[in-house]
């Protein structure tokens, strides 16, 4: 789908994410989402694609600064866009808000992939 419709963002953010999910072509979804990052800065979906290219890369800091001082709307994020969130501030120490936004993740809607990312994360 992505070959039929190379201009199409959320086509190729969605094929970037679900490689990195499973851990291929992480320089070139680290590439796809820094471009889409920078055409849509306030896309919460782009951003969480990022910041997972970032986790698999190990890059925790880099990882934080793809959130740091935004005002994303979390509400209309997707269950694996708060899983990586999670990951993001787990990779930073960030334990309090771990616990916060950890609560808001409902295990049974992310894949197992996603689910690697947040165990250690409390749930509700």
């Amino acid at each position: 789908m992505s070959n039929q419709w190379p201009d199409h963002s959320a086509l190729r953010n969605d094929l970037a994410y679900l490689n990195l999910l499973l851990g291929f072509e992480i320089d070139a979804g680290l590439h796809t989402a820094g471009y889409l990052v920078e055409q849509f800065p306030e896309s919460v979906p782009y951003r969480a694609t990022l910041a997972l290219a970032l986790v698999q890369n190990r890059e925790f800091i880099k990882e934080w600064e793809v959130f740091a001082g935004r005002d994303l709307d979390w509400r209309l994020a997707m269950p694996g866009h708060h899983a990586v969130y999670v990951a993001t501030l787990l990779g930073t120490g960030r334990g309090v808000e771990v616990r916060e936004h950890g609560r808001q993740i409902d295990r049974a809607m992310i894949r197992p992939e996603e689910f690697t990312l947040v165990a250690p994360a409390p749930s509700h």
